[in-house]
C-alpha cells in the first residue's frame, strides 16, 4: 500500500536471491503504483538482472515477499506471473529464432504499435526472415518491441538499449514510455545515463556485492 491508500501496482519487500551461500541479490524493497517507472542502476554483478529475474518468476527469492496489486505471488512461477501480467524484456535480445519477425510479433499477443514498426523497418528488420537471421542489435530491437506490444502491466525491461546506436537507443527509450501501460509500472535497468524525457521516474542504485 502507498502513501494515501493507493494500492500498488508491484511491492519487493526484502526481497534477497540466494544460491549456495551465495548472495546474487542482497535484501531489496520498494513499491510502485500506477505510472511509476524505477530505474535500477549500480555496478556489474551487484543483482540488477537477478531482480528482475525473481521478479518475473525466473529466480526464486529466499527471503522476503513479491506482491501483484496487492496479491503475494512469491511462490508462483514465471507463467503465472506472466498470466499476471508480467513481462520481462530478457537482456540480449531473447526472441524466438526460428520464427520470423512478424510470428514473434503475433506472438506478443497485441497489437505492435506503428512506431515499432517504423523503428524496425528503418534498422533493417526483415520481418519476412528467421530472427536467427538478424543482427544481435536487431534482435534486441525486436525483443523490446515484443515487450511493448504485450502490453503488460508490470514491464521489465534488462538494459534495453544495450549495444544500440545511441539514436536508436533513444527511439527505444521513447517507444517504452509512449507504449506504458497507463495504469501500470516499468522497471527498467539500464547504465547508460539517459535524460528519460520528464517522465515520472524514480531510482534504485543496488550496491555491489561484499
Amino acid at each position: 500500500m502507498l502513501a494515501g491508500g493507493f494500492m500498488s501496482v508491484l511491492t519487493v519487500e526484502n526481497v534477497s536471491v540466494r544460491k549456495q551461500g551465495v548472495a546474487l541479490l542482497p535484501p531489496c524493497t520498494f513499491a510502485l503504483g500506477a505510472g511509476d517507472i524505477l530505474l535500477v542502476s549500480g555496478p556489474n554483478g551487484c543483482g540488477k538482472s537477478t531482480l528482475l529475474r525473481a521478479i518475473a518468476g525466473f529466480e526464486s527469492a529466499s527471503d522476503g515477499d513479491i506482491l501483484l496489486d496487492g496479491k503475494n505471488v512469491t511462490k508462483s512461477g514465471a507463467e503465472e506471473r506472466r498470466l499476471q501480467g508480467v513481462r520481462l524484456c530478457h537482456q540480449g535480445g531473447r526472441v524466438f529464432r526460428r520464427l520470423t519477425g512478424r510470428q514473434n510479433l503475433v506472438l506478443a499477443g497485441q497489437r505492435t504499435p506503428d512506431a515499432g514498426m517504423r523503428l524496425l523497418a528503418d534498422i533493417g528488420v526483415s520481418l519476412d526472415l528467421p530472427a536467427s537471421l538478424l543482427s544481435g542489435g536487431q534482435r534486441q530491437a525486436l525483443s523490446v518491441v515484443m515487450a511493448i506490444s504485450a502490453q503488460a502491466p508490470v514491464g521489465l525491461f534488462d538494459e534495453p538499449i544495450a549495444g544500440l546506436r545511441p539514436d536508436v537507443g533513444k527511439r527505444i527509450i521513447e517507444l517504452i514510455l509512449e507504449h506504458r501501460v497507463p495504469d501500470g509500472a516499468i522497471v527498467l535497468v539500464e547504465h547508460t545515463s539517459f535524460d528519460l524525457f520528464g517522465a515520472q521516474v524514480r531510482r534504485l542504485r543496488l550496491l555491489p556485492r561484499e
